[in-house]
């Protein structure tokens, strides 16, 4: 599969959204990060909190290569599962901000 992502950039929400990281709503007035994705399914906008998109960058790197995530696939801000009840215990896991190192 071919992906092609525009630069992203920030905007303020002038009504809620979801984010494509995290699933959690993007409040309106909250500043976020935006982006268009083009693959083989077509074209697709990508929002998502500012923290889930610095997670996002971490987790790419990370993968060295391609890599793909499905909306709500991981906790707010960080590269934990969603719902993962270990999340701010594992090496790197991010948490308000904070990185914990094990």
């Amino acid at each position: 599969m071919t992906w092609f992502n525009s630069d992203p950039i920030n905007v303020k929400a002038r009504k809620p959204h979801r984010c494509s990281w995290c699933s959690e709503r993007i409040e309106r007035g909250e500043v976020y990060k935006r982006w268009v994705c083009i693959g083989d399914e077509g074209l697709n906008t990508c929002k998502m909190h500012q923290e889930c998109h610095a997670a996002l960058e971490r987790f790419a790197a990370a993968q060295a290569g391609a890599y793909e995530y499905d909306p709500g696939m991981f906790t707010r801000g960080c590269t934990c599962e969603g719902g993962d009840i270990g999340h701010g215990t594992y090496p790197d896991c991010v948490t308000q901000g904070v990185i914990y190192a094990a």
